[in-house]
């Protein structure tokens, strides 16, 4: 991983708000919201970031309404050797596909069954061309474990693809990681997990 630049938060909320607009939860919402606010990168109004947030929060409160205040978010590259220190979301669902080891790579060998994150992970890497490759990822710090709070699918997708194709570094141009110390006690990061198992 490669650092790019610091990123406000906003620019975050903006990528992953994105991400996420296709949800059928946003439906009523886009015949009343401009599609350029969610499409827009100019984070100088406080209300659009505002709207945005508050949008987002309708899908994914419970990971923003928990995520530590104080992380410094910044924009970087992410390569092959990133995977193996990356985990994702180590919730109940995902256990059954990941062998309960929440790896990217562990959910590999499982993509042929029925298993709905299986299924959504093959619909997204039958049509990666269009897809916004742009993950939200935490870490307590640089060094230490990664988690995606926002792309786990898109992540096993990308990275199936690449090995398949035997696709050159940086596996994605760019990411998003939010880094703090206080990140070792939040929920949705597996460091949490992992201290819990020990």
């Amino acid at each position: 991983m490669k650092i790019i630049k610091r990123v406000p938060f906003a620019a975050v909320v903006q990528a992953w708000l994105k991400a996420e607009w296709h949800d059928p939860i946003f439906d009523q919402n886009r015949n009343k919201v401009s599609q350029s606010l969610v499409d827009d990168e100019d984070f100088s109004s406080q209300q659009d970031n505002g709207l945005r947030y508050r949008l987002l929060r309708t899908l994914r409160s419970p990971i923003l309404d928990t995520l530590p205040q104080g992380a410094i978010w910044y924009s970087a590259t992410y390569a092959m050797a990133d995977v193996d220190r990356t985990f994702i979301v180590p919730s109940n669902d995902w256990g059954p596909i990941s062998g309960n080891q929440y790896r990217p790579a562990a959910v590999l060998p499982n993509l042929s069954g029925n298993d709905p994150h299986a299924l959504k992970i093959g619909s997204i890497k039958a049509s990666l061309s269009p897809v916004d490759r742009r993950l939200v990822l935490v870490a307590s710090d640089m060094n230490s474990v990664l988690t995606v709070i926002e792309g786990n699918h898109r992540l096993v997708a990308i990275l199936a693809d690449a090995i398949e194709k035997g696709a050159q570094d940086p596996l994605i141009e760019e990411v998003f990681v939010g880094i703090s110390p206080a990140m070792r006690k939040y929920i949705f990061h597996i460091e949490q997990y992992l201290a819990a198992a020990r």
